[in-house]
């Protein structure tokens, strides 16, 4: 398993040993100011599927600047 794998221009995905994946996407479709200082992030479960993290109302969490999609990364890496 890859763990790093940038799936088009302005997304990558991240899968940690205990199989949780963070996606950071910052292309001019996603949440977020098209990369310029924010990105939108979501988690996925071992299984695929989304999973939403404590305290978050969505699945997908917009507008999330480096700080933040690093302090998220390590939330799930702890999973």
């Amino acid at each position: 398993m890859r763990a790093f794998k940038n799936e088009r221009d302005g997304l990558t995905c991240t899968t940690f040993a205990n199989g949780f994946s963070v996606s950071v996407a910052f292309h001019s479709g996603a949440y977020c100011d098209g990369g310029k200082t924010t990105a939108e992030v979501a988690v996925f479960g071992p299984d695929g599927e989304f999973h939403r993290m404590p305290g978050e109302n969505d699945d997908v969490i917009s507008h999330q600047t480096a700080d933040q999609v690093l302090a998220i990364s390590i939330r799930v890496a702890n999973l």
